[in-house]
């Protein structure tokens, strides 16, 4: 039997109850992506005071003690392209970022930049749906393999510290993801000075020959 419930006004004089509050709006949870593309750059800068700093890049500092050298001036928010690029830095082809699943977790890919310095990574399925966890060590982390010197690695909102490795999570469903990995030269070793050629020796003065003697005569 269906219950049908019925508003009748309050008789004059009686009191008034008051009106339940309604419940605060919650904002519904982004949906896991069924795939998700991850755009990776790599760039080349002349040296460490040219790299963008991420906020604390003494922290954990992966450059080997160059992060008090890093430029401060660059954003900390979100990762952009090619706004966080120094027009000075170059793109740098065949860099690999390595991909896992959490911190420690398995290595779910290995893109490898191309010759313009970048490529696109995309996922699917249980990889793509990390990028909505809410903590970066459950996200999808990102490192790069250095062959030069490290500068700096910033992905999508992780720009926090100076090591190699950064999270991707708490995707807000429409922000491009974009990590980018700055490196320096290597310091090139001194070239060796040339040896100086051997001055030839002087040729030695000939002794002189020693007057003979005369012989007495008979």
């Amino acid at each position: 039997m269906a219950l049908w419930l019925t508003a009748f006004a309050a008789p004059a004089g009686a009191a008034t109850v008051p009106a339940t509050p309604a419940s605060p709006s919650i904002a519904p949870a982004v949906a896991a992506p069924s795939s998700i593309d991850i755009a990776l750059w790599a760039y080349q800068c002349p040296s460490y005071a040219d790299v963008p700093a991420n906020k604390t890049p003494t922290n954990m500092d992966a450059t080997g003690g160059h992060g008090g050298q890093l430029n401060t001036t660059y954003q900390t928010t979100l990762v952009t392209w090619p706004g966080d690029v120094p027009a000075n830095c170059l793109p740098q082809p065949g860099v690999r970022f390595d991909l896992s699943a959490g911190n420690g977790g398995s290595q779910i890919g290995s893109p490898v930049t191309g010759t313009g310095g970048s490529i696109v990574a995309t996922l699917s399925g249980q990889d793509a749906a990390r990028v909505v966890n809410t903590t970066w060590d459950t996200g999808i982390v990102v490192s790069e393999v250095v062959s030069a010197g490290f500068g700096a690695l910033r992905c999508y909102r992780d720009i926090a510290n100076g090591d190699n490795l950064e999270g991707i999570f708490n995707w807000n469903g429409t922000d491009p993801i974009i990590c980018i990995g700055y490196n320096v030269p290597s310091t090139p070793s001194p070239s060796p000075s040339p040896s100086p050629s051997p001055s030839p020796s002087p040729s030695p003065s000939p002794s002189p020959s020693p007057s003979p003697s005369p012989s007495p005569s008979p």
